[in-house]
Formats: C-alpha cells, sequence, structure tokens
C-alpha cells in the first residue's frame, strides 16, 4: 500500500492521518501533537519512545535496534518509525510533553519613565477654501514631525474628519505611527517578553505611569522541534519551511500570550503600541527568521548581534500594527539579549571588586566581573 494512512494515537485516542514518506514524529509536529523531542528527529535521545499496536511499519533503523536494548525490544522511535498502513500507536509516557510551573515573579527595580511612545492632542484648523492644506501634511505640521507610518493613512482622513478634527497623535520616537480620537480610556501600553528557549513570560505595561497590569507565560511552542537550541538549529537548518515553522511556533506563542494579557487587563490590542524583547541570540534569531545555522559551526557567528527593531505587522503581531518590536543587543552567537538585561536590572557593573551572576535556565549563562572586564559564557 501507498500513499496516506491513518493512524489512532493512544493514549489521546486522536486520529490522525499521515504520509507513507514522514516519519510518525513528523506527522505529530504536522498535526500540532506535542511530543517531547531533545534531539530534533535524529534518533539520538529516545524520548519519543512508541509503540506499534496494530499496522505494519517501516523495519527498525540501525538507531532503533540500539535504543530497543535500552527501551525494549517492542519500543520505536516516532521520529524513526514510518507507517506503510492504517494503524494504531501507542506514546511512551515520557514522550508527552512534561508541564511544569512557570517563574513569573522577581525583584523590581525602580527606574524613571521614559518611553519610546508618547501621545499628544492635538486640534487642527478645519480645511477650508483658503487652507488647502492636505490631512497628512496638517496634522503633521501641528505635531511638529517629519517623519511618519505611510500605514496611518488607511485611517488617517475619516479620524480627522470623523473627530472635527480634534484627535490625539501618537509618536513612537519622533515618528507618527497612529491617530485616534480622544478617548478618556485609552493609553498607551508596552509588553516585555523574555523568550526562554523552553518557556517565554510576558509583562504588560502602561508605557505613561510605569506601572506593570498584568503578567502570563506559556511553553515556548518551538519545545516541539527540540528542547535546546542545537537540536532547534539543526531542524531549521533543514530548509526554509523549517526555519518558518520554527518563527511561527515563536510568534504563536508570543501572540497568545498577548491575547491572555489583554484580555485579562480589558485593554484593546491597538493600544499596544511597543514590544521589547529579551532572550538568548538564538531565540531572538528565530523570532526574526533566521536559521542560525552558522550560529552552530566555527568559528560561532551570530547572524546579528545589534537591536532589531521591526514593525509588529512585519511578524503579524497581535498588536496595533504600526508600533514595533525590539530586540536587545547580543554579544555573541551564545551570549544573548537575556544576559545584556540581566546585567542591567542586576547593576552588577556598579559593584566593586570580582562578582558573579549565574542565569540558570534550559542554556546556563555565567558572568564574572573583575576590576575592570567581564567575562561571559554558556553552557
Amino acid at each position: 500500500m501507498s500513499g496516506k494512512h491513518q493512524i489512532k494515537v493512544l493514549p489521546s485516542g486522536l486520529v490522525l492521518q499521515v504520509d507513507e514518506g514522514e516519519t510518525v514524529y513528523e506527522a505529530l509536529l504536522r498535526n500540532n501533537v506535542p511530543i517531547a523531542v531533545v534531539c530534533g528527529g535524529k534518533g539520538v535521545c529516545g524520548k519519543c519512545g512508541m509503540r506499534v499496536l496494530k499496522g505494519v511499519s517501516s523495519p527498525p533503523t540501525v538507531k532503533e535496534e540500539k535504543w530497543a536494548q535500552v527501551l525494549g525490544g517492542d519500543v520505536r522511535l516516532a521520529c524513526q518509525v514510518r507507517m506503510l498502513s492504517d494503524g494504531v500507536i501507542e506514546l511512551n509516557q515520557a514522550a508527552a510533553t512534561a508541564k511544569a510551573k512557570i517563574l513569573t515573579w522577581g525583584q523590581e527595580v525602580k527606574t524613571e519613565v521614559d518611553p519610546a511612545v508618547t501621545r499628544r492632542e492635538v486640534l487642527l484648523p478645519t480645511p477650508s477654501l483658503e487652507d488647502q492644506r492636505a490631512d497628512l501634511e496638517r496634522l503633521l505640521q501641528a505635531v511638529g514631525v517629519q517623519s511618519y507610518d505611510g500605514y496611518l493613512l488607511r485611517k488617517l482622513s475619516d479620524c480627522l474628519w470623523g473627530s472635527k478634527f480634534d484627535v490625539e497623535a501618537v509618536l513612537y520616537d519622533g515618528e507618527l505611527i497612529d491617530v485616534r480620537p480622544k478617548v478618556p480610556k485609552a493609553g498607551v501600553y508596552g509588553i516585555a517578553f523574555d523568550i526562554g528557549t523552553t518557556t517565554i513570560v510576558g509583562y504588560l505595561y502602561d508605557l505613561e505611569s510605569g506601572k506593570l497590569v498584568s503578567v502570563r507565560s506559556s511553553y515556548n511552542d518551538q519545545i516541539r522541534y527540540g528542547e535546546d537550541v542545537i537540536s532547534r538549529i539543526e531542524f531549521a537548518s533543514k530548509g526554509q519551511e523549517n526555519t518558518s515553522k520554527m518563527q511561527d511556533a515563536v510568534v504563536g506563542t508570543i501572540n497568545n500570550i498577548i491575547a491572555d494579557l489583554l484580555k485579562t487587563a480589558n485593554i484593546d490590542k491597538d493600544d499596544v503600541y511597543d514590544i521589547v524583547c529579551a532572550g538568548n541570540t538564538i531565540m531572538a534569531s528565530f523570532l526574526l527568521g533566521s536559521s542560525c545555522y552558522h550560529s552552530s559551526r566555527t568559528p560561532y557567528i551570530p547572524p546579528f548581534t545589534s537591536p532589531v527593531r521591526v514593525k509588529a505587522r512585519d511578524l503579524h503581531l497581535n498588536s496595533n500594527p504600526s508600533g514595533y518590536l525590539k530586540t536587545l543587543p547580543s554579544i555573541s552567537a551564545y551570549v544573548g539579549g537575556d544576559l545584556v538585561a540581566d546585567i542591567l536590572v542586576s547593576e552588577i557593573y556598579k559593584h566593586e571588586g570580582p562578582v558573579a551572576l549565574v542565569d540558570l535556565g534550559t542554556n546556563g549563562e555565567v558572568i564574572v566581573k573583575t576590576e575592570d572586564d567581564f567575562m561571559a559564557t554558556s553552557c
């Protein structure tokens, strides 16, 4: 037999359609079924153990034969086995993704509020036969800026005329990014994301008061493609389709967290103009669509280390499309923006004498500060 087959997955009872040429692991990923795999589907970690209870499958590979000595003779690896007919499979308990408590709290550091996003109320002169300025030029002159996001032209005229030219302009570092009617409860908000290899945490802030409004967290959906950064690089490097899957996974997780944050705080997504992400260099690169292949090979050069700023709409984020997402600067391929954030928040640069900082996570980093220098490593 050839083509497509149906398999029933136990213990969930889910029925999937699989292609004969793909592994069970690939079929599970394609159908958004979580499965714990550390090695990215290379048959090395042995975590995707399963049993074929009914149906015809491909013969055991050499890697499966080695793992059979540890896991048992009837245990197959989902990343190696292919179904050749309809059947029933059972995933081992270890193959299911475990759930754990995600750390979301920490020590708050007081700082002066100086957001990139500001808003300005403006009452524009009403157009007339004597005043023939176009809507955009009229607003730019009133606000006193020249830079603007062309995306706002979609709503500009209707907003100005519908509000009788009494509006609120929203600026981002001097760029006019939005215009909206004056609404008493409307604010400007930003979200800070800690993008970890395993978990992602989002913090919703009122950018004018600096108040923390809400906190939400979730597992990084990239876990399905490998539990460590090397496994994910190997997966993403197999082609643009895999790189896109890796990007979609982290963007999807971020969007789910944003939706939870806004629902909890009863805030409209169009009021979120600034998103800042701190994460290791690989996570930041995946977010922006890079496979990071060369980061895993000597001499370990990352795609970028500078802070990157992109429009929220370019990543299809669940926020104001004219707002921005920014990443923190990284230091090297394996010393990233999360460690830069650690240094800034802990203020270890202010300490006299030697001091060490340890960031424990799926990927751990250590910083040692001497009198004049910083030394950092990761593992």
